[in-house]
């Protein structure tokens, strides 16, 4: 594959725009707090959880994720989560 990303288990996935492709801006266009929803989402909270940790509303981070997805053209939050860790915003455990 032309753009994939090699896994520690031997295998590979397609990497998300943003990831030195030329197809999505990446991190630039991100507002602050923007990635602070991104980060977050990575460790499963639900919209509450997460709403209640930044000050927000939960509608908020709904809209937050949403416009995430639309500007990094990333569907689905396992994909949000790939690009916050190819990207350096949250490390694997």
């Amino acid at each position: 594959m032309k753009d994939t990303i090699s896994l520690d288990m031997g295998g590979s996935v397609p990497a998300p725009l943003g990831t030195g492709s030329d197809k999505s801006p990446g991190l630039a266009v991100l507002a602050h707090s923007e990635k602070e929803v991104l980060v977050a989402l990575t460790d499963g909270s639900t919209s509450k959880e997460i709403a209640g940790r930044l000050g927000m509303g939960v509608r908020a981070v709904q809209a937050h994720r949403e416009r995430l997805m639309r500007k990094l053209r990333i569907r689905g939050v396992a994909r949000l989560t790939q690009f916050a860790i190819v990207q350096g915003l949250v490390a694997l455990d």
